[in-house]
């Protein structure tokens, strides 16, 4: 995990984020990224995404993650994205949940095959 961060943090393309509560201690983050290639749904490149974002169970449904999509908008508009993109695992529904109650709209659904 700690070469990940690293290279999160190392990377002209990502940005990682996060978040504290009152203590000090880490409930949230949020991993953006700049993506230039293909990206469903999107008009423009670049497009400011997603790559993760994981609030802590007892902070959710507060407003941490709607926080956090707003934080990645001002970000993508800072990196000159119009667009902010993400994805989630058809299994995970609540995700899906969180992503359309923050105003993401579905635009594809993928099986991968190996």
């Amino acid at each position: 995990m700690q070469e990940t961060l690293t290279d999160i943090l190392q990377s002209a393309r990502e940005a990682g984020f996060i978040v504290k509560n009152d203590d000090g201690k880490a409930i949230g983050f949020m991993n953006l990224s700049l993506r230039y290639e293909y990206v469903p749904g999107a008009t423009q490149n670049p497009v400011a995404y997603v790559e993760g974002i994981y609030i802590e169970e007892e902070y959710r449904r507060q407003g941490v993650g709607r926080y956090l999509i707003e934080f990645a908008q001002q970000w993508g508009l800072e990196h000159g994205c119009i667009e902010l993109a993400s994805d989630a695992l058809l299994e995970n529904t609540e995700s899906y949940e969180f992503h359309t109650s923050v105003g993401f709209q579905e635009v594809e659904r993928v099986v991968t095959f190996g």
